[in-house]
């Protein structure tokens, strides 16, 4: 047997320093403010996509809950206009997914059907 030692004893994990409270406090500190402003930028983002929050004043951006109702809504709208044209495909004898492939993105279709009018 060789005698090398334990994954605890003797590596790297021994020989680092031990942090004292106020530098764990900093730490932590830090890095939940990282994590804070990073969730700030991705709500932003949302802002940025959904073109009711875009459109409307960027005060409704700094509410989480509108900022999540609207991207869901957004969505859900967004889903149900690519379904009614795929539909609009079909009933024109087309194949959405052989035309244009398994990843039918909504700008697409929106292109390809700019001259049908679904009822």
């Amino acid at each position: 047997m060789s005698s090398t030692p334990s994954t605890r004893e003797g590596s790297t994990f021994d020989k680092k320093p031990v942090l004292s409270d106020e530098q764990r406090k900093a730490n932590h500190t830090s890095s939940e403010t990282k994590r804070r402003n990073r969730i700030k930028a991705w709500y932003w983002d949302l802002c940025q996509l959904v073109p009711d929050l875009k459109e409307k004043a960027p005060e409704n951006c700094k509410r989480e809950r509108v900022v999540l109702d609207s991207a869901r809504e957004f969505a859900r709208d967004t889903m149900v206009r690519r379904n009614e044209l795929i539909d609009a495909l079909e009933a024109q004898g087309r194949d959405p997914w052989k035309e244009f492939g398994l990843e039918v993105s909504m700008s697409i279709l929106v292109q390809a059907t700019a001259k049908v009018v679904i009822d």
